[in-house]
């Protein structure tokens, strides 16, 4: 049995530690093959490889994961690094690790001692599986994974063998071969062995997917051999002559290669796309974030956006600050900014339950909410108790309130009239209208022929038809506040006229997703008219009524109501928030 001792692409061994190598190799008196570097050889003890002929043979590179496998091999003298550790394991040779200077008299001993994994439906092909699965059914999925390319590239060049490269997944849909393509991403300073991302990539051409490899200017020109069925294209670092060496640091190479490699990269994806060939999934090398931040680009260019968990988007079912990108600047801030710190804090609660977020949870697991996937984050619907699971005795409003509601003439105006006769219209707290769109909603309100309870705030109602209020007192009864209470959670059929911010996601969910509205469209300039809301008010209120999204309504109540219920997710969430409240 032959030993294998190589120390990587990368280690530069002291001339001590060099000679301690080679002569525990030369003592162990087993048959060696050592890898010794070009640059590395003068560091051998003098004449060891006309010495050692007979026992041993010294290359300056050898195709390692080939030789591990060979059967003459019995040992693999490594310093333990883990794409070397990972590919003896996998073919089961034994090792003897020596990460530091280790002398030659324990080399031998060990040596001594030590000479005298991919199936199919294993864990591994399952997740390239589900990867590939998922590929071929979202055609425009943004993710953020890493892989090489797929046909592994000549290793006899020092270049080919440090090369840091990104590439890109081209999914296969329903069979019939996709003509979009993800994306890439590229080289890092300090270059890590890229065998691993090669054998990833050629695992996810053999499970359907196609990849396109991109590296750096420099890089590339390094680049040997035949890269097989991919595409190699190029984006720049900043030192396109002489990589990270022409940079005055490590650093200064880091910082510049973020700044032109974002630009660059962004070029490419507009090629791709103008060549037909537009980027569907983002595979990207985790020590380069910011390939990630170089996709997602406002304002949108794409009509639709997928995020996992979600079916495919419109552009105007995004909130606006993204939609309408720069309407609202400081909102935009406050939204994204929320998520700076969110790997420090403990608990996320977020204002929804389970059932209602249920596909979002099981795309994102460890991040779930009710604790389906972690104690650490919550969620509950929020009405008060006296209109769910009737647990908290004196819970039967908010209690407080931002406007003074008019409670008592709401409720007596409402007791008045039939079951399920009233359209209740408000915009909500702070949203305000303009008066073209105040006056389509009054006058929406009116040719629908039902009764109306409608909300509008003081500082509003001027903007309302002049008399309105007067001529409209028959059918309808405006106001400045009311004790409002939640539609989904309460089983209120909805018609969503959204304006601003998230509600025109939220009206996306209520039309499609949870099948409990109507979304009222809006013109090509913003406004929602009278006839559609009388439309859509018409086949919500109707006799026969749309009995889906009644039915859908009442199924949401129940499970709002479930969730808080004892023994609910929601219930469970707090339970266990508390609880660790007490370990604390």
């Amino acid at each position: 049995m032959d030993s294998l001792a190589s120390y990587g692409s990368f280690a530069e061994l002291e001339p001590e530690h060099m000679e301690e190598v080679a002569w525990g190799l030369r003592r162990s008196n087993a048959y060696f093959l050592t890898v010794v570097g070009e640059s590395q050889q003068a560091k051998l003890p003098q004449n060891f490889k006309e010495e050692t002929v007979e026992k041993g043979l010294v290359v300056s590179w050898c195709p390692q994961l080939e030789v591990l496998a060979h059967r003459a091999i019995g040992c693999f003298l490594t310093n333990g690094g883990w794409n070397s550790t990972l590919e003896a394991l996998s073919l089961g040779v034994p090792m003897v690790v020596a990460p530091g200077i280790v002398r030659r008299e324990v080399l031998e001993d060990c040596i001594g001692k030590v000479m005298g994994s991919v199936d199919e439906g294993g864990s591994s092909d399952k997740c390239i599986d589900e990867f590939v699965a998922k590929l071929a059914v979202c055609s425009k999925m943004i993710y953020g994974y890493k892989t090489f390319n797929t046909k592994e590239l000549d290793d006899s060049k020092e270049e080919s063998k440090s090369s840091r490269v990104c590439e890109d997944l081209k999914e296969y849909g329903e069979g019939k071969e996709n003509p979009q393509s993800p994306l890439h991403s590229p080289p890092i300073s300090k270059p890590r062995p890229h065998k691993p991302m090669l054998q990833f990539s050629k695992r996810l051409v053999h499970n359907g997917a196609k990849v396109t490899l991109a590296a750096t200017r420099f890089i590339s020109k390094s680049l040997v051999g035949d890269s097989g069925p991919i595409t190699i294209e190029t984006i720049s670092d900043g030192y396109d002559e002489g990589g990270s060496a022409q940079a005055e640091s490590d650093g200064a190479y880091l910082e510049r290669f973020q700044v032109v490699g974002s630009e660059t990269l962004g070029s490419l994806i507009e090629k791709l796309k103008s060549s037909g060939c537009p980027v569907d999934c983002v595979v990207y090398d985790a020590f380069l974030p910011w390939a990630l931040d170089g996709m997602l680009k406002l304002p949108l260019s794409e009509p639709e956006v997928v995020v996992p968990g979600l079916f495919p988007l419109q552009a105007c079912d995004l909130p606006s600050f993204v939609y309408l990108y720069g309407s609202y600047p400081a909102f935009f801030d406050m939204v994204v900014n929320q998520f700076s710190n969110i790997e420090k804090v403990d608990w996320v609660f977020c204002n929804t339950f389970y059932k209602l977020e249920e596909k979002v949870v099981i795309e994102f697991p460890g991040g779930g909410l009710d604790g389906e996937d972690l104690s650490a984050q919550d969620n509950r619907p929020n009405p008060s108790s006296a209109y769910l699971d009737k647990r908290l005795g004196d819970d039967k409003d908010y209690g407080l309130n931002m406007l003074k509601p008019v409670t008592g003439a709401c409720m007596e105006w409402l007791d008045s009239k039939p079951n399920g006769s009233v359209v209740y219209a408000s915009y909500g707290s702070f949203a305000v209208l303009e008066p073209e769109q105040m006056e389509e909603v009054a006058w929406g309100l009116r040719r629908s022929n039902a009764y109306f309870l409608m909300v509008v705030r003081e500082s509003e109602q001027a903007k309302l038809p002049q008399n309105f209020k007067e001529e409209t007192a028959e059918k309808g009864l405006v106001v400045s506040w009311c004790p409002q209470l939640e539609a989904l959670s309460l089983g209120v059929p909805m018609v969503v006229a959204p304006l601003w911010t998230d509600q025109p996601t939220n009206a996306k969910f209520v039309e499609d997703v949870w099948g409990i509205g109507l979304r009222a469209r809006a013109d090509h300039k913003g406004i929602v008219r009278r006839e559609v809301l009388e439309d859509c008010i018409g086949k919500v209120m109707g006799s026969d009524g749309l009995k889906e999204i009644k039915n859908n309504a009442m199924k949401w109540k129940n499970l709002a109501r479930e969730a808080v219920d004892e023994g609910g997710s929601s219930d469970k969430c707090i339970d266990e928030f508390v609880a660790k409240l007490a370990v604390w």
